[in-house]
């Protein structure tokens, strides 16, 4: 369990990330009325966001900027850890190391 100390350790959200965040938290909610940690919530869209600097033409995000797209994954990884887990595809696009889950 996560204490409050640690959640303000996390690092900041730009005005971008966060008003991404924002639609997609509101997308996400009007979809499916689940509950789910903040963390996860934050570390959700920006992984999305990553995806669409990486790939570009995605969620309205046109450009292509891969320096970008490592930070917002990274980024989201610190949120939720297992994000370096669950994007594979995303991590070896971009150069990143490709972890496996220990079984």
């Amino acid at each position: 369990m996560q204490t409050l100390e640690n959640f303000f350790k996390c690092p900041r959200l730009t005005k971008e990330e966060f008003e991404f965040f924002k639609k997609k938290d509101e997308e996400f909610f009007k979809r499916y009325n689940l509950v789910r940690s903040l963390r996860k919530k934050i570390a959700s869209a920006l992984q999305t966001l990553a995806v669409a600097k990486l790939v570009g033409g995605y969620q309205g995000i046109n450009e292509v900027n891969r320096e970008e797209a490592v930070k917002h994954h990274i980024k989201a990884c610190f949120y939720d850890p297992g994000t370096a887990f669950r994007f594979p595809t995303f991590r070896k696009e971009a150069d990143l190391p490709v972890y496996k889950e220990i079984e």
